[in-house]
């Protein structure tokens, strides 16, 4: 079976998970687990690169520093190109590995290290170019131009090719920028042969084989379901939000139910107003009585006093009817502050039955809130049943093919042919 492309790969993943329109999980948040998983399988089955060191005189030591998406040297190989193979231990320490021989090297020779890297897989959707120099290339040359690529690419280090007609493997020593169709290549090792124009350049789909790339995708889904796992924190942000609601509900019943007592409290204070002001206009009553009685005194010895003999002179009468007079007239208007009480306590009374509506217009405000909040309660309830019930499911169908993708990965499992040997320190 031909090997996938990021895109068929992409794909399979979505339909992997029921997904494949994107409804739940984007291309985008598919692919972002991709140099992730290619960088974990590699524990698994082994990505080995080899790289051209220099030595520096005097010292066993090389500088790995530069060398990109090293997971791990593995072992070197010096004096290079001997047959059989001068394989060598290394000891590293942080960016500097150390040759595990009893002798320093000069200054300027070749090491060979063997790195693990992670896997790869080409992006490209256009997998082959051609030698673009009309005279060609020479044997040993590290860089060409190709031209007949796809339009714009960027085509990342250690991407490797082969070139028909001549043996080997090449790799890309860095990244190759792609521009109308056409780009330089930098690669290692250098040309096995003299390469003539238009001859065709052909780049690597992916280092995964079958089976790798079936547990690859398998992997993917499950990493990429347990991290849309989180997505139902989602619901649970709902929930709050909602509960928050709940809280602002019951603080407007609660402010209803307040202003409710305050307008029944108002209530009995105009109504005991009302008796109070009946209480103080039956105290001017009662004086208006009092004058009245006076007057009716004042009256009585007035009519006595006309019967007989002025004994004070004859304008005693008169004095008696005008203190009368004036009794009356302080009656009157003593009648007239009980007159203004009553009206007061009339007004009062209504303004009592006013307040008692008030008071019962927010009591059903606070029913209405309270509903409101019980709403809010239930859709809480709802929200949190969703995300347990959809978080919990879908953990464990990733967890289970997790587990199942990295049994299998352990099944084929290998160390590499000259890792963890003896090699030899002349």
């Amino acid at each position: 079976m031909a090997k996938r492309t990021y895109s068929a790969i992409t794909d399979r993943v979505e339909e992997f998970l029921q997904d494949s329109t994107n409804v739940v999980f984007s291309a985008t948040e598919i692919q972002s687990m991709f140099t992730d998983i290619l960088y974990r399988i590699a524990s698994y089955k082994l990505v080995i690169t080899r790289h051209s060191l220099t030595t520096i005189a005097d010292t066993k030591e090389l500088q790995i520093a530069t060398i990109e998406d090293l997971i791990d040297p593995l072992y070197a190989e010096y004096t290079v190109d001997k047959n059989p193979r001068n394989f060598r231990n290394i000891i590293r320490r942080g960016n500097i590995v150390e040759l595990d021989i009893n002798i320093k090297p000069t200054a300027g020779e070749t090491v060979y290290l063997y790195c693990k890297k992670p896997h790869r897989i080409n992006q490209m959707t256009d997998l082959v170019g051609a030698i673009d120099l009309t005279g060609g290339y020479e044997e040993d040359d590290t860089t060409i131009h190709v031209d007949d690529l796809e339009s714009s690419v960027t085509i990342p280090v250690d991407t490797e090719f082969t070139i028909a007609g001549i043996g080997g493997v090449y790799r890309l020593t860095a990244a190759a920028t792609i521009a109308s169709n056409e780009g330089d290549l930098t690669f290692f090792p250098g040309l096995a042969a003299d390469v003539a124009d238009g001859v065709v350049v052909t780049f690597e789909q992916s280092t995964l084989d079958g089976l790798l790339e079936d547990l690859f995708i398998n992997f993917v889904a499950a990493r990429v379901a347990l991290s849309k796992s989180s997505k139902y924190l989602q619901q649970i942000n709902t929930a709050l939000t909602a509960m928050g609601a709940v809280t602002t509900a019951l603080g407007l019943a609660a402010a209803k139910v307040l202003r409710q007592v305050t307008d029944v409290a108002s209530g009995r204070t105009a109504a005991g107003l009302a008796a109070a002001v009946i209480i103080e206009a039956n105290l001017e009553l009662d004086k208006m009585a009092a004058e009245i009685g006076l007057a009716n005194t004042a009256l009585d010895s007035a009519n006595t006093v006309t019967n007989t003999v002025t004994q004070g002179g004859p304008n005693v009468p008169a004095q008696y009817a005008g203190e009368a007079q004036q009794r009356l007239g302080t009656a009157q208007g003593y009648l007239g502050t009980a007159r203004g009480f009553l009206a007061q306590a009339a007004s009062e009374g209504p303004l009592a039955a006013t307040y008692a509506q008030l008071g019962a217009g927010e009591l059903q405000g606070a029913v209405g809130s309270i509903n409101e909040a019980t709403g809010f309660i239930q859709e809480v309830t709802a929200e949190l049943n969703l995300a347990r019930l959809g978080s919990g499911t879908m953990r464990q169908w990733a967890n289970a093919l997790l587990r199942d993708t990295i049994a299998e990965l352990k099944a084929i499992q290998e160390i590499p042919e000259h890792f963890w040997q003896e090699y030899p320190k002349d």
